[in-house]
């Protein structure tokens, strides 16, 4: 069965196609035909909204489905993809937009025999499979809470908001290749799981998720030989916190979810990957690819605002075609190397870009420095007494009114009082603000060191004034050889035990217990 995507010369052809890691790969040129022997058709592709804005979503085929499809969840994009084998794309619309609950929109591709659905969400949040002949149901839960979703026969999940989530499990694992694969099993497949990278470390946050007390530990492994060096899981204020720390910088990570386990997948990048990298310091856009013959500049303009859902306005100045080749690269390098390449700028405020000639950004730049000065030259002066606790006024008004580094305006000016250790700021209220926090960060204590010694004086007689001796003394009746006995220290005759002094009259220590 041949099919094929017509191209006329006005309006480019687009193919997407969804690889493992989530990239759309964009592709505009001439037409391509494929050879493809599949039995059955991907035909429709419709969508239903049940209560608690969960969304159910109906694949029809031509042909029964044997078993489920092959499905996988990507964390970030949050996407989950259905793989049909042997399936090509019969009159469906490639592309459509949900936007009911977590649902964005559903796309599906046909690529490499096989054709494969992809369901954009909002965040992820689990979801059901159900084959009954040739149509496939997907249920996705509204959110974490939602309520219980009905199981069908066969294999299948259930969210219930009355049972507590938790991680279950956590394993590691080395992969054919070298990669290391942290198993996370959790209660609950619906569990949130936010993943970032944090001072080269990858963090997961477990949203809502208890952790057993035997799980709350760090695993050592290095000793596998993979970029993954430790595995620190531990309880946090909203749940379970994961912190994954590697061997190397240079590495790529992967997480999927399947059924109710978590993974996470780190390998070493290759040589030619970090040269790459390197190259793209920066930029850390969506990759995609673009081929352009002679095409208008705002016209690409629109397609990477369709791409990334950013707003993005073009001044009236932009104009002229371009043609260019890109291939699997970022999207905010893409719209650099168009932007230099017609000496185009932009300026990026929250989720709007604004394109314009570098000229007239600079122009624009320039008017607005210049109303701001007006504006500070106009604003009213206000006076501040500034206590200094910790620092000396002098030093710190130094700093204040340095030549190169000055936080005053041109009409500010500061004076020390040097009986209070205070300063008298005078300028407009932005200025008085730089200072106010200027002298927070440096009017602190600064640590001390105290050194104390003690001398304690000794003689002959110290031993005697600590402590206290016990004893006793007496001279028991003669014995068989008609010698006297004395019970106790001292000499022979001395009877009893003075308690007035720990001396007998001869001098003679005369006790039992000397402490």
């Amino acid at each position: 069965m041949m099919t094929a995507n017509n191209i006329n010369s006005n309006t480019r052809g687009i193919q997407m196609m969804t690889n493992r890691l989530g990239h759309i790969t964009i592709i505009f040129g001439l037409m391509c035909i494929f050879t493809l022997s599949q039995a059955a058709t991907l035909d429709d592709i419709s969508y239903s909204v049940l209560p608690g804005e969960r969304v159910q979503l109906q694949i029809e085929l031509s042909e029964p489905l044997q078993g489920e499809p092959l499905s996988f969840t990507i964390d970030n994009p949050a996407r989950i993809a259905l793989d049909f084998p042997n399936t090509t794309l019969g009159a469906v619309a490639k592309n459509q937009s949900i936007d009911v609950g977590v649902a964005h929109s559903v796309s599906a591709v046909e690529a490499a025999g096989r054709t494969r659905v992809v369901l954009n969400l909002v965040k992820s949040v689990g979801y059901e499979i159900e084959v009954q002949g040739s149509t496939v149901t997907v249920t996705l839960a509204g959110d974490v809470s939602s309520s219980t979703i009905a199981s069908s026969p066969g294999p299948s999940a259930t969210y219930a908001s009355d049972t507590s989530s938790m991680i279950e499990g956590v394993d590691f694992r080395r992969g054919d290749d070298g990669e290391g694969r942290i198993i996370i099993t959790l209660s609950d497949p619906s569990i949130s799981v936010d993943m970032n990278q944090v001072a080269g470390n990858i963090v997961l946050d477990f949203i809502g998720a208890e952790l057993p007390g035997e799980l709350d530990r760090k695993l050592d492994v290095i000793d596998f030989a993979t970029p993954v060096k430790e595995i620190d899981t531990k309880a946090s204020n909203n749940g379970t916190r994961m912190q994954i720390s590697t061997i190397t910088q240079d590495y790529d990570h992967l997480a999927y979810q399947s059924d109710n386990e978590f993974i996470v997948e780190v390998r070493t990048l290759s040589v030619e990957e970090q040269e790459s990298k390197k190259e793209q310091v920066g930029f850390t856009g969506e990759r995609l690819s673009l081929n352009f013959q002679d095409i208008e500049v705002r016209a690409v303009l629109q397609l990477i605002a369709d791409f990334t859902g950013l707003n993005m306005v073009a001044s009236d100045t932009v104009g002229g075609n371009v043609t260019l080749r890109l291939k699997n690269v970022p999207w905010d390098q893409a719209l650099d190397i168009i932007l230099r390449a017609k000496g185009l700028g932009m300026r990026q405020i929250d989720n709007v870009i604004m394109v314009a000639p570098n000229a007239e950004i600079a122009a624009r730049e320039k008017l607005e420095l210049e109303a701001n000065k007006q504006v500070e030259e106009l604003a009213p002066m206000r006076t501040e007494f500034m206590q200094i606790n910790y620092a000396k006024a002098d030093e710190l008004a130094f700093l204040i009114s340095a030549d190169e580094n000055s936080l005053l305006s041109e009409r500010g000016s500061v004076t020390i009082d040097a009986r209070t250790n205070t300063l008298i700021v005078q300028d407009v209220v932005k200025s008085l603000q730089n200072v106010r926090a200027l002298i927070d960060k440096l009017d602190i204590p600064v640590r001390q060191v105290l050194i104390e010694s003690r001398i304690v004086n000794a003689d002959e007689t110290f031993a005697k004034d600590l402590g206290v001796r016990f004893g006793y003394s007496k001279t028991i009746g003669p014995g068989q050889d008609g010698s006297l006995k004395t019970l106790g220290g001292g000499n022979t005759g001395i009877t009893e035990y003075n308690p007035n002094t720990s001396f007998h009259q001869d001098g003679v220590e005369n006790l039992i217990v000397d402490l």
